[in-house]
């Protein structure tokens, strides 16, 4: 399957391309992900029906190998995720202990193959239910991808697109599986409670019952490769600011864990994650941190409290400029 990567990768834009970033903590690869090869069943279930284009059926080529056997990631050491979970998230108790438990259960059986629940984490914004979703994939080294379902109008990412248009390809869950050569990879569906009701070119939240029971999902049917694949072994986490405008029939399909607020004296653990994650995607050195001054942090804090959680990405820009034409104007 080595061969079918760098094919993966020419094919697609970067922002097309699933999250397959290094681990901060581990400086392991999504694609070094603990596997067990024996742990696989294949992903599509049945031929994939061939194409009378020749670019197209060229593309199908590339989706052979999840016809065969796809290696599941392991479970991590569910203490020690427990642990720096709860270091960095000491508020989100509840989902912590909610995760904790699942994977100890598993870590009793043969496999030991990573698997949770669908869990639905329900909180107000800016209190790290997306944050927590990725660290549980990175600490776990579980490939992952996020879709956004807030004013989404369409389910293509989920569903894939039909055969015939130059843009066609299969949906995202299966790129990810793919590319990251894992059949039970995270998927974090972000602000699920925002998607548009909107049934044009189908509806995420139609796609969410079926993908979540396990019957449908067994026989989930992809645009693209017009063949039956089966995605039970998915790992879902989902976020929403409130559970109103989402069906029970959904909801009865998630373990619903309710999120609290930001502590008043727990918020720096948020905003010192958010600029080490800003400061990351900036190629700043990882030091940055100690260049900052407690009086320009004990400032950083003090504007954070005055505005909301979707404006501090925003401040933290701001703030980082500062500080950096700061060091350049001192004296050497």
């Amino acid at each position: 399957m080595n061969s079918n990567k760098q094919a993966a990768e020419n094919v697609f834009d970067e922002h097309d391309v699933p999250s397959l970033d290094k681990d901060a903590d581990s400086g392991l690869s999504m694609r070094d992900s603990a596997l067990i090869p024996r742990a696989g069943l294949p992903v599509i279930r049945g031929p994939i029906p061939p194409s009378g284009d020749y670019g197209e059926k060229r593309a199908l080529f590339r989706y052979e190998p999840l016809r065969r056997h796809v290696p599941t990631a392991a479970s991590p050491d569910p203490v020690q995720l427990r642990d720096q979970l709860e270091e960095e998230f000491p508020w989100m108790g509840k989902a912590i202990d909610g995760i904790y438990r699942q994977l100890l259960s598993h870590s009793l059986s043969p496999a030991q193959v990573f698997a949770i629940q669908p869990m639905l984490l329900v909180g107000p914004p800016g209190c790290g239910k997306s944050r927590l979703a990725r660290r549980i994939a990175e600490l776990g080294r579980l490939p992952h991808t996020l879709i956004a379902a807030g004013g989404s109008r369409d389910n293509m990412a989920l569903t894939g697109s039909a055969r015939g248009w130059r843009s066609a390809r299969p949906g995202k869950l299966i790129e990810l599986m793919l590319m990251a050569e894992c059949r039970n990879p995270l998927v974090i569906v972000d602000e699920l409670d925002k998607t548009s009701t909107s049934a044009h070119n189908g509806s995420i939240l139609d796609s969410m019952h079926l993908l979540l029971e396990p019957e449908t999902a067994r026989r989930w049917h992809d645009e693209y490769l017009m063949a039956p694949c089966d995605m039970t072994q998915i790992n879902w986490i989902a976020t929403a600011n409130c559970t109103d405008k989402l069906p029970e029939s959904l909801l009865n399909r998630f373990q619903v864990i309710e999120v609290p607020e930001v502590p008043p004296e727990q918020r720096p653990l948020i905003l010192r994650a958010a600029l080490a994650e800003l400061t990351s995607e900036l190629g700043l050195p990882p030091h940055f941190h100690s260049m900052i001054s407690d009086a320009q942090w004990l400032q950083l804090q003090e504007m954070a409290a005055l505005i909301g959680p979707r404006d501090v990405r925003r401040l933290l820009q701001g703030f980082i400029g500062v500080v950096v034409q700061e060091l350049r104007d001192r004296p050497h």
